[in-house]
């Protein structure tokens, strides 16, 4: 395997940014701004539809039950825990986005860096939420 040279990233050879790679980080962000902002508003409209027609669920089977409230207590608990999780996840694809063409836009590296942390941060938090979906599948099908 091709090992780089000890002083590859060091301060007298800094890793300069070509033309061609600022406009494939350009494009990027602005895929990145697309994608959290779809994604904002579909969260928003998930939440709308699930309070307009979640109460209307609700109250067609409360009858059938006495402890409805606690019910609707623990669906607003989750609610809002999932718009505050799907929140602070795209918040960071979004903070990427504009940081990158801010930092690439400017020739400011601070600001790449700082985008390319928020990216970071951002796939931590999918790939926390992936490895917690798979773990409830699987002991969802070992119920079976």
């Amino acid at each position: 395997m091709d090992q780089l040279p000890n002083d590859f990233l060091s301060s007298e050879s800094e890793l300069q940014i070509s033309g061609e790679t600022s406009g494939y980080l350009i494009e990027t962000s602005k895929w990145a701004k697309f994608i959290a902002i779809t994604f904002y508003i579909l969260t928003g409209l998930a939440l709308l539809v699930t309070l307009v027609w979640g109460s209307y669920v609700f109250n067609t089977f409360s009858s059938y039950r006495r402890s409805a409230g606690d019910e609707l207590t623990i669906a607003v608990v989750a609610l809002i825990l999932v718009a505050v999780v799907v929140g602070v996840t795209w918040y960071f694809l979004l903070s990427f986005a504009n940081k990158m063409r801010v930092g690439i836009e400017t020739e400011n590296i601070e600001q790449v860096n700082s985008g390319l942390n928020a990216l970071k941060i951002h796939f931590i938090i999918i790939g926390i939420l992936l490895m917690l979906g798979l773990l409830a599948s699987v002991y969802s099908l070992s119920r079976f």
